[in-house]
């Protein structure tokens, strides 16, 4: 999965995002961020880091 998680494909990473429950928080950040469709299915996510999205608040699509 690590490796999955370092794919340089964005689609590779985003389906990891989106499927595997151990995906890493950072990855499930990259996805909400580059996927505004399937933001309402990431929040239930497990592993979506619920702590530090301050610092999203300043990204260009807030």
């Amino acid at each position: 999965m690590s490796r999955l998680a370092i794919d340089p494909d964005p689609r590779v990473r985003h389906l990891l995002a989106h499927n595997h429950p151990l995906a890493p928080p950072e990855l499930l950040l990259e996805a909400f961020i580059a996927g505004p469709r399937q933001r309402p299915y990431l929040p239930i996510h497990p592993g979506l880091p619920r702590t530090g999205l301050n610092a999203l608040l300043d990204h260009q699509d807030p």
